[in-house]
């Protein structure tokens, strides 16, 4: 069994525990506190049974990107650098490109593009570095949002976890409203707490997540076009539009 497998199962396991604890006093300020602590106790239990070290890291890159970034800022400002360099190297060549400037580029790809062009080097080797690197970015958000899921799904199962203890709990106290009270605002608290992380924050997360991997689809269209015109000096109206067709997703 993995690390963090028997982590998870041990988090589990003392928020089960806890839970049978605050069953018993049945003391209102506990059963608040402890609906909070045995919900995310038993939470991240769950999720660390069900994901791997690599899954969680994955999830953390993929909702870093789309938290941090805007869903079309990078898009945007690649295809305007672009469009500069593409009107430098139709007036100047290829040859005019100046180390100095290209690491002015705030994009790496396309300072490795440019190194490329300056330096005469083929095409092809470049697009398939872009592949290549589409692949693993494209297969990593992917790979998140299937992560994202199992966790959602778990952040209900959770709710159902830790609410189970105290309902079962109201078997024994019945008639004694000084005792049911406490045990059912648990049961209501922690159900609550996995519909709001289910809907509230997670469905946010995976929907930003979701607009963050149409932003890497549209990324790496603007590379592939933005470098064929670039390397083989098309013509302008013909990028320019690939390049707007690429900017919304819609190049094939």
């Amino acid at each position: 069994m993995q690390i963090l497998s028997i982590i998870g199962s041990l988090s589990i396991a003392s928020a089960l525990a806890f839970d049978i604890f605050l069953t018993i006093p049945g003391r209102i300020e506990l059963g608040i506190w402890g609906a909070f602590i045995t919900y995310f106790l038993a939470f991240a239990g769950l999720v660390f049974i069900h994901l791997e070290r690599r899954e969680l890291t994955e999830v953390i890159n993929v909702c870093s990107a789309a938290c941090l970034h805007s869903s079309d800022e990078l898009v945007t400002q690649l295809s305007h650098d672009f469009r500069r360099w593409y009107e430098f190297t139709r007036k100047n060549g290829l040859v005019a490109i100046e180390a100095k400037e290209i690491e002015k580029c705030r994009d790496s790809f396309l300072r490795k593009g440019l190194k490329h062009a300056a330096e005469g080097k083929d095409f092809e080797n470049l697009n398939r570095e872009l592949e290549t690197q589409e692949k693993c970015d494209r297969a990593e958000s992917e790979s998140g949002l299937r992560s994202l899921a199992v966790i959602q799904r778990n952040s209900m199962t959770a709710g159902m976890i830790t609410s189970s203890v105290p309902l079962i709990g109201l078997a024994w106290v019945i008639g004694n409203s000084g005792k049911m009270g406490p045990l059912i605002g648990h049961a209501l608290l922690a159900s609550l707490l996995g519909t709001f992380m289910s809907q509230a924050v997670l469905s946010v997360l995976i929907e930003r997540t979701s607009r963050d991997y149409q932003r890497v689809l549209k990324y790496y269209q603007v590379l592939r076009v933005g470098f064929s015109a670039i390397f083989h000096a098309e013509d302008e109206i013909s990028f320019l539009s690939k390049l707007s067709q690429a900017e919304k997703g819609e190049l094939k």
